[in-house]
């Protein structure tokens, strides 16, 4: 799309410079005898361009544009996904929240309590500090089941899955990496920016992990999840 953008700049110049040329010409005839040949090859260049331009929107940015939508969208899940583990951790690592038991439910207001706390997880420290709280048998919150009304308020209904947090850990990093490859694989005309933050991501710790196998508290994860989510904060800006 920033491609796109750089050539509908040019395009604009060069309809600019076709009217200029119309009716002012670039270089005015009694300054330059040869005026007229550099006004002429001014209007054919930029009357190419126009007509490049549209022959492109017309035959491949159309095409492109649908891609994109489906890239996008793919994206989006990655960014949901990944904000999902990010939530569960501050949940997690909220001293204020008893630890749930198995198949206990919790209403998306706790989550409102989460994002108003300190702790937003912007350094290392702060994940540290949240991980080193939570027990890699403890079970995060993994799926949403429900709405309900409450005070007027749609609040989501979450409930606990039967995976510990290695195991979800490691099945949503799954996921995540699946999604990423399917976007690298079938799409030949990557923007080159999102193809180095998707690549960056495809290749980062976290998603290399075996969690299943480890036996290591999850604080010892800290650096990985802290540079994990710089390269989400990344996507997260380029499809704004």
């Amino acid at each position: 799309m920033k491609l796109f953008k750089k050539l509908r700049f040019l395009l604009i110049l060069s309809i600019i410079l076709v009217i200029w040329v119309g009716f002012f010409k670039i270089i005015p005839e009694f300054i330059n005898n040869t005026a007229d040949i550099i006004n002429d090859i001014v209007l054919k260049m930029c009357l190419s361009y126009i007509s490049s331009f549209i022959f492109y929107y017309i035959t491949i940015f159309s095409q492109e544009k649908e891609i994109l939508k489906i890239i996008n969208s793919k994206i989006k899940d990655i960014i949901k996904d990944s904000l999902q583990i990010k939530q569960n951790i501050k949940l997690g690592g909220n001293s204020n929240i008893e630890q749930l038991n198995q198949n206990s439910i919790i209403l998306n207001s706790m989550y409102d309590n989460i994002d108003n706390s300190e702790n937003n997880l912007e350094t290392i420290e702060d994940f540290v500090h949240c991980l080193c709280k939570i027990q890699p048998t403890d079970k995060p919150i993994s799926r949403v089941i429900g709405t309900l009304k409450i005070n007027g308020r749609l609040k989501e209904i979450n409930e606990q899955g039967d995976e510990n947090w290695l195991e979800y850990l490691q099945l949503k990093t799954n996921n995540i990496s699946e999604k990423i490859i399917e976007i690298l694989n079938t799409t030949k005309n990557l923007d080159g920016e999102i193809k180095v933050i998707l690549t960056n991501l495809k290749w980062c710790n976290l998603i290399k992990s075996n969690f299943k196998t480890t036996e290591l508290n999850l604080c010892e994860y800290s650096n990985e999840l802290y540079h994990f989510f710089e390269l989400i904060t990344a996507l997260e800006t380029y499809i704004k």
